[in-house]
């Protein structure tokens, strides 16, 4: 027998990235604890698949000329997206779009890096409150 402990926490948080009002891809503090982009050089490629439009987002660890150096200010890290959102028509000015990631293993050979399949969920944004004031 080879039986294996499946931890409950591997799996008690989702790992997410939102995007940002700016349009940039903000990492989840599970998430970036998760693919240790504190821990190492990383470098951040996405992959769409043109039939079923589903994106993907590969963790190098080492330069390519097709992937994002993610940044960190302060504890959060986040990506430089918005031209890459607003090619793809995203709409997260006027919704918030946040990404559920599923580990991909099987995918990491044939795509190069640790494989996320990115799963898109909407939310209708908070409306800012006012101060009253015209």
């Amino acid at each position: 027998m080879n039986i294996q402990v499946l931890s409950a926490k591997k799996y008690s948080q989702k790992l997410k990235v939102t995007i940002q009002a700016t349009g940039k891809l903000g990492f989840s503090d599970e998430t970036a604890k998760e693919m240790e982009l504190a821990d190492r050089a990383a470098f951040i490629k996405f992959l769409i698949d043109s039939d079923t439009q589903t994106i993907y987002m590969s963790v190098l660890g080492s330069p390519d000329d097709d992937a994002f150096r993610p940044c960190k200010a302060g504890n959060y890290f986040y990506l430089n997206t918005t031209r890459m959102f607003d090619d793809l028509g995203v709409d997260y000015k006027t919704q918030t779009v946040i990404y559920d990631l599923t580990r991909r293993e099987e995918l990491d050979n044939e795509l190069g890096g640790m494989i996320y399949q990115m799963s898109p969920r909407t939310l209708k944004k908070k409306k800012e409150k006012g101060d009253g004031r015209a």
